[in-house]
């Protein structure tokens, strides 16, 4: 996770003010799908929906990813924003930007009790909806912003 991390740190530094300053962007995008593939898979093992034997600890890793999903989510809408203006371009006017936006609060609902409340139970259900909810949000977005890079 740390190398990906640094990767996409990189990429958005080095194109930051350049013609090809969207690679960034993506490049993080992408980390953040990667670790909310973690975080889904991780999950899973949780509620024993898979693996149902496994001697494999999932929780502390599902904490490590959530919690580099939610850096990363906001990072990226921060650089999505930092690029528009950069650009000129009118901020929070598309649906990418605005869905964006709606990804990044709901890392951040999603993060924020299950760091603060010690009885999780009493938030599965939410936080398992939530879940869902970014999952699906996240794969919208990305096709949405792949399709606005002319790729699809």
């Amino acid at each position: 996770m740390v190398l990906g991390g640094v990767i996409a740190a990189g990429s958005m530094a080095a194109t930051f003010g350049t013609p090809s300053q969207w690679i960034g962007h993506a490049v993080a995008a992408v980390f953040g799908l990667l670790l909310l593939m973690i975080v889904i898979l991780t999950g899973a093992i949780l509620r024993a929906r898979i693996f149902r034997k496994s001697a494999f600890q999932a929780y502390p890793l599902h904490c490590a990813a959530s919690i580099w999903f939610s850096l990363v989510a906001g990072a990226t809408f921060i650089l999505g924003l930092l690029v528009m203006i950069h650009h000129g371009e009118p901020v929070l006017q598309s649906g990418h930007g605005i869905l964006g936006l709606a990804i990044t609060i709901l890392a951040v609902i999603q993060l924020g009790p299950s760091l603060i409340i010690t009885k999780r139970s009493s938030i599965r259900a939410v936080h398992r909806i939530i879940g869902y909810l970014l999952i699906v949000l996240y794969g919208i977005q990305m096709f949405i912003g792949l399709s606005e890079a002319g790729i699809f």
